[in-house]
């Protein structure tokens, strides 16, 4: 099954969205490893830099470049706000 990144417009902007025919473990394991890297103390240069590089992301990586660099900051202090560990595997979880 192929990858591919898809656009919407909002306005005058086009806002990336995840790829409609991604695989559902490829999704779960990239969403689990998006929060685990938004609960890390990292600048957004950093958080970029291994979004772009992280062979963690390269299933979405059309979509992590269409991120906005204020979306992952706001991402990265709501999951420092309200994430928190599952019982389960001790992986971050939405709060």
């Amino acid at each position: 099954m192929g990858i591919c990144s898809a656009a919407i417009s909002y306005g005058s902007r086009r806002l990336s969205v995840p790829p409609p025919d991604a695989d559902i473990d490829q999704l779960g394991e990239f969403q689990a490893q998006l929060l685990e890297l938004l609960a890390q103390d990292l600048s957004l240069e950093a958080m970029q830099k291994r979004l772009n590089e992280d062979e963690a992301f390269a299933a979405f990586r059309a979509y992590v470049h269409g991120c906005e660099p204020r979306m992952l900051e706001v991402a990265a202090l709501l999951v420092k706000k309200w994430g928190k560990r599952s019982t389960l595997g001790g992986k971050l979880t939405e709060g």
